[in-house]
């Protein structure tokens, strides 16, 4: 990002980071930015986990304050898209609250949670877990997922139909298909406590069966 700043500044050309996927770190909301973004936005309703059509839009302020101008109550294009006194309310509530979030303790969490996960997976034929981190654009994520590489000869399933039988079942799991390099992911992040363990008994349940 600060490669791709400074030479759109050297012509003028303001940097937009669409960064609404990119929560946690907490360290992000300030990491765009002084990389050299003009104008950073979050999505509210991801892991921040406020309204989930609110968005934060942050940076110099001269951009926003144009981005303001296409909003409410001005006749700009941003008009129909306004949100609710009541979604800005929730909205700074879950930021607030996510900023004073244990975040160590909340990466722990997900860490055992993808281990006891990778436990449950393990001794299936045609299949080899670990506890890895994805990466987007180059870069690791933070929270570890559970990756099982599947031999599709073995399991006798492909990875897409694994996809959609699980997500068609009951309980519905819903996993990141990795089709490309053989592998589905299992992301703790949203799950409750001891629901990692009905999701691996569901996906160890279907790649047991012939």
């Amino acid at each position: 990002l600060a490669d791709v700043a400074e030479v759109a500044h050297e012509h003028g050309i303001p940097v937009i980071v669409d960064a609404a996927a990119e929560l946690p770190p907490v360290s992000n909301l300030n990491a765009f930015h002084e990389a050299g973004g003009d104008l950073v936005l979050f999505s509210g309703g991801k892991d921040i986990a406020g309204p989930n059509d609110t968005g934060i839009l942050c940076g110099k302020a001269e951009w926003v304050a144009a981005a303001r101008g296409q909003a409410f109550p001005n006749p700009g294009i941003g008009r129909p898209l306004k949100v609710s006194k009541e979604q800005i309310v929730g909205l700074v509530f879950a930021l607030r609250r996510f900023v004073a979030m244990d975040e160590p303790a909340r990466l722990a969490r997900w860490q055992g949670m993808a281990e006891r996960m990778r436990d449950i997976l393990q001794g299936i034929d045609g299949v080899e877990g670990e506890v890895a981190f994805p990466t987007r654009g180059g870069r690791p994520l933070v929270i570890p997922r559970t990756r099982l590489a599947i031999d599709e000869g073995v399991v006798g399933r492909t990875i897409r139909e694994l996809d959609d039988v699980l997500e068609g079942g009951d309980p519905a799991v819903a996993v990141f298909a990795d089709a490309a390099n053989g592998a589905i992911w299992l992301n703790p992040q949203h799950l409750e406590d001891g629901e990692e363990e009905l999701v691996a008994e569901r996906v160890g349940e279907l790649l047991r069966r012939p």
